[in-house]
């Protein structure tokens, strides 16, 4: 009777071991990661139905490289570019094509045009409907949408070798659409602000965004040019975007003055405004 019941307390006490051997293992489970929401570094811009457009697939991963904060302005092909923080990720120039300066301007070009003129020179260009290069005399010949304009391609967006900022800074460049330039001015993201830099007056813009709050750029008040003059320097800006408004195949332009900032399609394409590029993953 003595060894029966030897025998059951060691049972007992092994019992006991074991549970609590398993109790302490929880401690060494593996930690489950947090998913991290994270900004897709090709561009993530809206198309014109209001879609999110991420250029890739969905594989169920996440394989986009977390997007740091910080001060994060660059440099590529010898051109600097800022990180306001914005929702697209797109990155901002920080001066127009022509320029080396944020408040610097000089050239402007006609809309789907790559080659710019002065405004200090007498270049012998007239920005005139008859000098534009989509333009036969009597109708347009590209970038059209409609039969009583011209020739009907419906093309709304430049392709690369009508767009001034590819052909003039390279293949990492863009010309900003139209969305692009309405997310750089959304009060919910930047701080646009009439300002005069080094004696330029225009729109400091300026980021909101937590972690960005820092960078900024400039958009000299350029003016534009009609015919073989140039009104409005100091006073209105005037720069393109890559997107043509399909319903009556006008281009889609931002406009500055002291007391406003937006971005819409009321101006003859073959007048001459400024380009601001933006970068190109």
């Amino acid at each position: 009777m003595k060894t029966n019941s030897l025998w059951q307390l060691l049972a007992m006490i092994s019992v006991l071991l074991i549970g609590t051997s398993l109790i302490s293992c929880g401690d060494d489970e593996p930690t489950i990661p947090q998913h991290t929401e994270q900004v897709n570094d090709n561009g993530g811009i809206n198309n014109d139905n209001g879609d999110a457009n991420n250029n890739g697939t969905d594989n169920g991963e996440d394989n986009a490289p977390e997007r740091p904060s910080g001060d994060l302005s660059g440099e590529i092909d010898g051109r600097k570019y800022v990180d306001l923080g914005l929702p697209s990720a797109t990155l901002w120039a920080d001066c127009n094509v022509g320029s080396t300066k944020p408040e610097g301007y000089d050239l402007y070009f006609a809309w789907g045009e790559t080659k710019g003129y002065s405004s200090y020179t007498d270049d012998g260009r007239s920005f005139v409907v008859s000098t534009y290069k989509w333009y036969n005399g009597s109708s347009y010949t590209k970038y059209c949408t409609k039969d009583r304009e011209g020739i009907v391609d419906n093309k709304t967006e430049l392709e690369l070798l009508d767009d001034a900022a590819y052909v003039n800074w390279g293949r990492n460049w863009r010309m900003p659409s139209n969305l692009q330039f309405k997310e750089l001015i959304d009060r919910n993201y930047t701080n646009s602000v009439w300002t005069t830099k080094n004696g330029v007056k225009g729109y400091l813009i300026t980021s909101i965004v937590p972690g960005f709050e820092n960078n900024s750029i400039f958009l000299p008040a350029a003016g534009r040019r009609e015919i073989r003059e140039t009104p409005g320097p100091g006073v209105t800006g005037c720069y393109w975007t890559c997107s043509l408004k399909a319903s009556d195949s006008d281009a889609y332009h931002l406009f500055l003055r002291s007391d406003v900032i937006s971005v819409s399609a009321d101006m003859f394409r073959y007048h001459g405004y400024s380009v601001r590029p933006v970068r190109n993953f």
